[in-house]
């Protein structure tokens, strides 16, 4: 959070982490199917966390795994996890 809040300010860094919180809680309560699966083999998926910004994760058992986030505007293809 010191990162975002030197480069992009207290109020942008809480309104994203807020964003990031929200989330996750938002995939601990949905259906796995919801989320866009990107890489069937390893079981990644990404949502929206904010207008520019996706969350990678994928689920094993009952953890949430957070492997990354990513620019809306990056070529998913070019993702490596």
């Amino acid at each position: 959070m010191s990162y975002l809040e030197e480069n992009y300010g207290r109020k942008t860094a809480t309104n994203y982490m807020e964003a990031i919180y929200d989330t996750i809680e938002k995939i601990s309560n949905a259906d796995v199917i919801e989320y866009q699966l990107v890489d069937p083999k390893k079981q990644i998926r990404r949502c929206k966390v904010v207008k520019t910004k996706y969350l990678y994760y994928r689920i094993q058992e009952d953890i949430i795994e957070l492997l990354t986030f990513r620019s809306t505007k990056q070529n998913p293809d070019s993702l490596d996890l």
